[in-house]
């Protein structure tokens, strides 16, 4: 079985200031909303099954929007990653587990959030309909006892696709072996040993923030993912930042304004 070891992960409320898929260096006077999961695993923030994106609440290919759920006042953040920096909902997730969740968000919308407002990351290929066509060498990343036999599953997808769903088609991911100087490597959620892991399919991913490893897409010639994508994960915010305009002094004012309109921290930081 593999071996659970997510209390030996360091989770932080806030986002770290690293080299990121989507850009090296924040902008000056941009605003980003950011979170780490709290105390939490990053797994306990995924929705699974995905929630597929219908004809009525299509997202932007690329950007973020306003939403409210079952007609609650609350503000919520809907955000369709980019498939040209994250060709696949893993690489995003990784790169959180990593550093936390930092995303620019526009001001107008910025301000119209509140201390209850969530998160939602959504991906184009965060749903595949033929699910059941995966090898599923891995479980159920978030533990769900409906999702331990992952053949039964029927009309539903599960978010541990996520990590046999990537190909060799990238120069930064390379099929590699167990290696010679670890005696665990995690894939998804779990810690695994040599003897537990399908070294014929493995594969090391290459972020700018860091390294993960894992499985080759198999027996799935073309997966079928929902048109508009999915919902993945749900994170609380945990502030608002502002970044430092030395030159133009635009971020004094967005300080000031992002201050009075929410009750988010809203904090002031350097590129």
């Amino acid at each position: 079985m593999p071996i659970n070891n997510t209390d030996a992960e360091d989770y932080q409320l806030g986002a770290r200031v690293m080299a990121r898929c989507c850009g090296d260096r924040r902008e000056p006077g941009g605003i980003y909303v950011e979170s780490g999961g709290g105390v939490m695993p990053p797994e306990d923030m995924l929705m699974c099954p995905p929630k597929r994106i219908g004809l009525n609440n299509i997202l932007p290919a690329l950007g973020m929007k306003i939403f409210y759920i079952n007609g609650s006042s609350t503000p919520h953040i809907a955000d369709m990653i980019g498939m040209n920096s994250y060709p696949s909902p893993v690489m995003w997730f990784e790169e959180v587990r990593m550093g936390g969740v930092s995303r620019r968000i526009p001001e107008m919308l910025a301000k119209v959030l509140e201390p209850e407002s969530m998160y939602f990351a959504a991906h184009k290929k965060a749903y595949a309909h033929n699910f059941d066509k995966y090898p599923h060498h891995l479980p159920c990343p978030k533990g769900k006892a409906e999702h331990v036999d992952l053949n039964t599953l029927e009309n539903e997808c599960c978010t541990s696709f996520f990590w046999e769903d990537l190909k060799t088609d990238s120069d930064n991911i390379e099929r590699v072996g167990f290696p010679e100087d670890a005696e665990r490597i995690r894939i998804g959620r779990e810690r695994y040993t040599q003897e537990q892991v399908d070294e014929t399919h493995l594969l090391k991913v290459t972020l700018p923030a860091g390294e993960f490893y894992a499985y080759r897409r198999t027996g799935v010639k073309k997966p079928e993912y929902s048109k508009y994508g999915a919902f993945f994960a749900c994170f609380s915010i945990s502030r608002l930042v502002v970044i430092d305009d030395p030159v133009g002094g635009s971020h004094t004012e967005k300080l000031r304004s992002l201050r009075s309109s929410t009750r988010l921290i809203v904090d002031q930081a350097q590129r």
